[in-house]
């Protein structure tokens, strides 16, 4: 089943990331995904979610959204580049900071794709379970 990785050396808050994830999803899924450290490689033909920084894990060329989008490799500390694709017959997420609080930043936008609000007065979720599925998106 999907996993979410992290990377190898993550920081507080790229744990923090993976762990939010693993919590949302399972409030909206009802699947609790395993989070794992990653090796040299994504493991291929399973489905992941890969959260970090451009230091801590690997990242395959991917393509950019517009060539307005800013470059993977000049994100600024609290920004991130979210990329969701199909990836060697698997769906993967990579959620890739500029710094550990953008990877954070990342997963509350990549989670916002699956219908959660975060507002001050508490966390808004579906109506109902949904199947961990997004469509393609390349964005910043």
């Amino acid at each position: 089943g999907a996993t979410i990785w992290t990377g190898r050396n993550a920081a507080g808050q790229e744990i923090q990331a993976a762990k939010e994830i693993q919590r949302y999803l399972y409030r909206i899924s009802g699947k609790k995904l395993p989070i794992r450290t990653l090796g040299p490689a994504i493991p291929k033909g399973i489905p992941a979610i890969v959260v970090g920084t451009l230091e801590g894990v690997p990242f395959p060329e991917v393509k950019r959204s517009s060539d307005n989008t800013p470059g993977l490799f000049a994100l600024q500390d609290e920004a991130f580049y979210l990329a969701i694709s199909d990836a060697d017959g698997a769906p993967t997420a990579h959620i890739i900071g500029g710094s550990p609080i953008g990877a954070l930043y990342g997963a509350y936008t990549f989670l916002e794709k699956f219908g959660i609000g975060f507002y001050l007065g508490g966390d808004v979720f579906p109506g109902t379970a949904l199947p961990l599925r997004v469509k393609p998106i390349y964005e910043t």
